[in-house]
């Protein structure tokens, strides 16, 4: 089982300290690169230290943080004092989160102007990671300081991009960049124009780090958790997502017809319409007595062109059962790593 490239991405304020912990020793001595958490109610950086006391030499952050809720400088500071704790193991991953649902005006930076927004912050952040006393006056951020302790390595800053502005801004600023949801093509579009920046303005684009987040789930049989995964995402992607894909693979009067079941509510109908090459492009769905040279070849088969990481974001097969499908997750996992 090759997974020295591959991360997991936990919604770990879901399940309860015990099995956060599990599933990072887990992770960890299954051979993924990192446990990435994810901003959601509560603040991710905390679960991220969690997991690095757990572990050894498993890389955390957060996958992604809201932007828009936090100061770079303080960001940075985070960031600097994870890394003092557990040197060479802090990564971060920064979005705009539009997903998020909280009053974004409370947290004191609104939602547009989304790419010079980022712009500003990774170019804050980085600086101070670096070291640098900060004084800026820019458009949208005022610091003047220094993050203190100063980390003793390189933390990797990788940016959320949904579209190919955002993209290109990683390429062009950032360690690598984060691509979620969407058909092959069009992960393959957002990762060339990630590569195309970071070439542009002299950077390897081979030394970018292109990681495209899918589904996964893990049940009885690899159908079960396929039908889990199609009501996943029958209810869990935007109305655009959703019309994307569906026009790119079927026609737009499908995608219409697809949005109108939708908007009455009738999920089983979406979910059956969702094309096959859509879910497989987007998730891998697993056996709890699955192979390992299966999972290697669910795995090699949803990477999209371009893409040089994955990350799985484990997701429940029963309702909103996130702790069974941790369990499950963790349990199959463990399972191939003993047998290894």
């Amino acid at each position: 089982m090759n997974l020295g490239n591959t991360s997991v991405l936990l919604g770990a304020e879901n399940v309860e300290v015990s099995e956060l912990r599990r599933l990072a020793k887990v992770v960890e001595t299954a051979g993924f690169h990192a446990a990435w958490t994810v901003d959601g109610d509560a603040d991710p950086s905390v679960f991220s230290h969690e997991i690095l006391a757990q572990t050894t030499g498993l890389v955390s952050g957060s996958c992604v943080v809201a932007r828009w809720k936090r100061h770079p400088m303080l960001m940075a500071q985070t960031l600097a004092s994870l890394d003092h704790l557990y040197p060479g193991r802090v990564s971060i991953g920064i979005g705009s989160a539009a997903w998020m649902s909280h009053p974004r005006a409370s947290w004191g930076a609104p939602l547009d102007h989304l790419v010079g927004r980022m712009s500003e912050f990774v170019e804050i952040l980085r600086r101070a990671l670096a070291g640098e006393h900060v004084d800026v006056d820019g458009r949208y951020y005022v610091a003047e300081g220094r993050a203190a302790p100063t980390p003793s390595h390189h933390v990797p800053i990788y940016v959320a991009a949904a579209g190919p502005q955002m993209a290109g801004l990683a390429g062009r600023k950032a360690d690598g960049v984060f691509l979620h949801v969407g058909t092959a093509a069009r992960i393959g579009v957002l990762a060339e124009a990630a590569r195309s920046a970071a070439e542009r303005v002299g950077r390897d684009p081979d030394g970018l780090r292109v990681d495209q987040v899918v589904y996964a789930c893990v049940d009885e049989t690899r159908e079960l958790a396929a039908d889990a995964l199609r009501r996943l995402i029958a209810t869990g992607l935007s109305d655009d997502q959703l019309t994307e894909a569906v026009t790119e693979l079927r026609s737009a009067e499908t995608a219409a017809a697809v949005i109108t079941q939708r908007t009455a509510g009738d999920h089983e109908a979406v979910a059956a319409a969702i094309p096959d090459e859509f879910l497989d492009q987007v998730g891998v769905a697993l056996a709890r007595s699955e192979s390992a040279a299966y999972v290697d070849e669910a795995l090699a088969r949803v990477r999209a062109p371009g893409v040089s990481a994955l990350t799985l974001y484990p997701l429940p097969a029963k309702a909103s059962d996130f702790a069974g499908s941790y369990a499950a997750f963790a349990d199959l996992f463990q399972r191939l790593a003993e047998a290894n």
